[in-house]
């Protein structure tokens, strides 16, 4: 392993005052962490977002050198406060907030994205609005196009459970309406004692969604092994760069996964969510309901059981161990649809693995390098 230093080393000390939120409040303002960002060597080298105790987000950007309109800290140094509707880069979200009651923020990704839940027109809605540029508007009509698709095939009677209905888009805001949808969290029944129940519903779920009618909005089949391999060698890079050292195996476990995707045998795609992990799932009595279809395509069913798998690899209130949640979620599967590969399936686990390193090097955390190499020596030794 390298012995480049750490980016971290230099900022260490901040990034404890930002981990403790009651040190930070000054700055921060009071209430949850919302979104949090490591970006050393940028201008700004951290983005902090909080969900203050009235309800509003305040985006905090750090600096080491002054910004425009920015404020002096005697230990964070140079910051500038600002709310969502002054993101630049999502110009179409004050309008939208405009349109509506100003509505309740449920996931904002400064200069990327914003989610919220308004009411247009009397009737309650969740409205996206996408950062703007080139294919913003082509975007929001492809994501037009899916949810309708996605209702089409809903009223055939192919899924059993819930998606969000389609409702306006504005491509020249960059924002899209979709219906809300009844239901509440899985997170009780997933995590709790009947978590295998849950598992195999959401795996006979997503057998459904494989064998449904969607090849007009699904798009055409892609490389799966290769666009899994093009995110993960960016998540690499984003690794990297807050963490040098980690340089050589990280690149190494790369070039192993590369090898493993090309021993594996061709094999027809089918239409998978993309990212259904536990938060993308409501429950409304015996009906469960599926949201967020932004990536929506057709590939290996096997992705779609990793997501959901491994963002729960270090959940702590789990009562069942997660070998169990993904053997239900297979066999679940499996009893509506075609048989798994589990060779893709361990595979793609690497990946979210991988991803997770990356995650925990950007966090706001002082030890988030050597967490985040941690996280990289378990998945080089699940290679095999």
């Amino acid at each position: 392993m390298s012995t480049a230093p750490s980016p971290h080393d230099r900022y260490r000390d901040r990034l404890a005052l930002l981990a403790d939120p009651a040190a930070a409040a000054e700055v921060l303002g009071t209430g949850r962490r919302h979104y949090g960002r490591f970006h050393p060597g940028d201008p700004v080298w951290a983005v902090v977002v909080t969900e203050l105790d009235d309800g509003g987000l305040r985006t905090v950007e750090l600096s080491d050198d002054r910004l425009d309109g920015s404020a002096l800290h005697p230990l964070l140094g140079p910051f500038r406060v600002s709310g969502p509707g002054d993101d630049r880069a999502l110009p179409g979200l004050r309008p939208v907030l405009d349109l509506g009651d100003g509505g309740r923020i449920v996931r904002y990704r400064p200069g990327a994205r914003c989610t919220l839940r308004t009411t247009r027109d009397g009737a309650p809605w969740i409205v996206k609005v996408l950062a703007s540029g080139p294919d913003s508007a082509d975007t929001v009509a492809r994501l037009d196009r899916q949810q309708r698709g996605l209702a089409r095939a809903a009223e055939t009677g192919a899924l059993s459970f819930r998606i969000a209905g389609p409702g306006p888009s504005d491509p020249a805001l960059g924002a899209l309406w979709q219906a809300v949808v009844p239901g509440r969290p899985i997170e009780a029944e997933l995590l709790g004692p009947g978590g295998a129940d849950m598992a195999h519903r959401i795996g006979r779920a997503l057998a459904e969604l494989a064998a449904a009618p969607l090849d007009d909005v699904a798009g055409p089949a892609i490389d799966e092994a290769g666009q899994q391999l093009a995110r993960t060698g960016r998540a690499v890079a984003q690794l990297v760069a807050r963490v040098p050292a980690l340089a050589g195996p990280a690149h190494e476990i790369v070039d192993a996964l590369a090898a493993a995707h090309r021993r594996l045998r061709p094999r027809p795609t089918v239409p998978v969510h993309g990212a259904p992990h536990m938060h993308q799932w409501l429950v409304d009595g015996d009906i469960l309901a599926l949201i967020d279809f932004d990536r929506l395509h057709r590939g290996d069913p096997e992705l779609d059981i990793a997501t959901l798998v491994a963002e729960l690899e270090t959940e702590r209130r789990m009562a069942t161990p997660v070998d169990g949640i993904e053997e239900a979620a297979v066999a679940g599967y499996e009893s509506a649809g075609g048989p798994l590969d589990p060779e893709r399936l361990r595979l793609y686990r690497l990946h979210k693995r991988l991803a997770k390193a990356t995650r925990t090097a950007w966090a706001l955390r002082p030890d988030g390098d050597r967490r985040a190499a941690q996280h990289l020596a378990r998945v080089a030794g699940s290679l095999g």
